[in-house]
């Protein structure tokens, strides 16, 4: 009997997913594809060849437009609600990428389980493409995955060949996905005649008395219902009547403001004639002197776009700068004074480089001048190039065996493969990583000289500034833990 792959298949897809995501991942169930899975919808279609001993098959991966925008902003950190219905070339490459990681986790299961009827394996993913659900002819050999994402529902499709059928019975036995019938509405009316046939009949098996009671019934609650028309409409009525009174009255009209009384006048009532005194303002003498400049220039400045710096702080900024020149005048100086005298600096730091295997300390000691009564005679500094050379060349065997990585946050996987082949690498790739916190980082790398991870660092950011980047020079180990989900 041949091995059923039928779990391993869609479970390593939800661990995937969990792993890249951070999240919690489930897989909901396992079905096959009708026909109405792909109405209206744009799809990302991708072929994986497996390669095995005994056996070589085709899988393709269809992810929905709805499914890969949910996933792409979680990736991304993104608001979860901004679901976009088209695949854009960042996004494709993403969902590539998760793939590629997938199929990966895939072949090294299988491996380490080593089935007997299928040997060990390798992947390589052949093609990538949108397309229009309605464009899929059979959906023959094709199931539905549906994994939740932290209560967030995802579909993924998975495409078998034939002659991988007997590898999967089970999900081969598996139902159509559920979907509920919907009634024609020619059927339903069929239905509604049918019931108002079969009550007229059960009327006219009625005896006539039995009628008769029935019909005066509904006449009094007829005229009831009439009866209570009739008010409600008069009610209406009265109510518009008394309202189209009410403005013609002018209930609604704002009452009239006030005039405000003259402060600068007053009134004196004698014998019922009313004298008014008013009340002459006092002038104000303008002059030009009378203006304070400071203050005026103060409220001024701080009109303008520019930091206004107070005098202490003007002054504190040009001591510094004098010090500043200062200080280098005198190294100026220095330097001069030993090209002229042919010799070594004056004073030399001490150095200490600590080797773990051998456990030996070297130092360079300070070299203190003699100065005579007369002229100054300066001791003559022995060069120590043999102890710098050896702890250069123990730094270069460290950092030889580091991987060197350009690490960036973003997922412009088109702009970065572009890049990579303008640094003329061999070996560079772009791997989808997690960092410490369980953030996606892409890794951009490793290359074989630092210059070349230089110039891809300076390409990103010609290229494109808003991306964030970060230089890293890390062990094989380091890089599997965090890339190798």
């Amino acid at each position: 009997m041949a091995s059923d792959l039928s779990k391993l298949i869609p479970e390593n897809l939800s661990i995937t997913l969990g792993a890249l995501l951070a999240k919690d991942t489930k897989l909901v169930e396992c079905t096959k594809v009708d026909e109405r899975d792909f109405e209206h919808s744009e799809l990302l279609r991708v072929d994986v060849e497996f390669v095995f001993d005994k056996l070589t098959t085709l899988l393709s991966y269809y992810i929905p437009a709805k499914s890969a925008s949910k996933i792409f902003n979680i990736m991304m950190g993104a608001p979860e609600n901004d679901i976009l219905s088209k695949i854009d070339d960042d996004t494709a490459d993403a969902m590539a990428e998760f793939i590629s990681n997938t199929c990966g986790g895939l072949v090294t299961e299988l491996n380490s389980v080593q089935f007997e009827d299928l040997g060990k394996s390798k992947f390589n993913i052949k093609h990538k493409e949108i397309l229009n659900g309605n464009s899929i002819e059979s959906v023959e050999n094709i199931y539905r995955f549906l994994i939740d994402i932290d209560g967030v529902d995802s579909l993924v499709f998975t495409k078998f060949d034939e002659n991988f059928n007997k590898f999967i019975t089970e999900l081969t036995n598996s139902k159509l996905t559920y979907y509920p019938e919907i009634v024609p509405e020619e059927i339903e009316e069929e239905i509604i005649e049918e019931k108002e046939e079969k009550e007229e009949e059960e009327k006219n098996d009625l005896p006539i008395e039995e009628t008769s009671k029935e019909e005066s019934n509904d006449n009094s609650k007829n005229k009831k219902f009439k009866m209570i028309i009739i008010i409600v409409s008069a009610l209406i009525v009265t109510t518009i009547i008394t309202g189209i009174i009410m403005y013609m009255s002018g209930m609604f009209e704002p009452k009239p403001i006030e005039k405000p009384k003259d402060t600068n006048s007053t009134k004196i009532k004698k014998n019922e004639m009313e004298v008014v005194q008013y009340k002459t303002l006092k002038k104000i003498d303008f002059k030009m002197s009378d203006i304070n400049t400071q203050r005026l220039n103060s409220k001024l400045e701080l009109l303008t776009k520019y930091q206004i710096l107070t005098q202490e702080e003007l002054e504190s900024q040009a001591q510094e700068e004098k010090e500043r020149i200062i200080q280098l005048k005198k190294e100026q100086e220095l330097i001069e004074f030993a090209k002229r005298n042919k010799e070594e600096p004056l004073i030399l730091k001490e150095k200490e480089e600590v080797n773990k295997d051998s456990n030996i300390k070297e130092s360079v000691k300070k070299e203190i001048p003699i100065v005579s009564n007369t002229t100054p005679n300066l001791i003559e500094t022995t060069p120590k190039a043999d102890t710098s050379t050896t702890i250069k060349d123990k730094k270069e065997t460290i950092t030889d065996d580091k991987l060197k990585f350009v690490i960036a946050n973003s997922l412009k996987y088109k702009l970065f493969k572009e890049l990579v082949l303008q640094t003329n690498s061999l070996q560079a790739r772009i791997s989808i990583c997690n960092n410490d916190s369980g953030k996606t980082q892409i890794f951009i790398g490793p290359f074989e000289t630092e210059e070349l991870q230089v110039k891809m660092n300076m390409l990103i950011k010609e290229a494109d500034a808003s991306v964030e980047t970060l230089i890293s020079n890390i062990t094989t180990e380091e890089f599997d833990s965090r890339c190798n989900f």
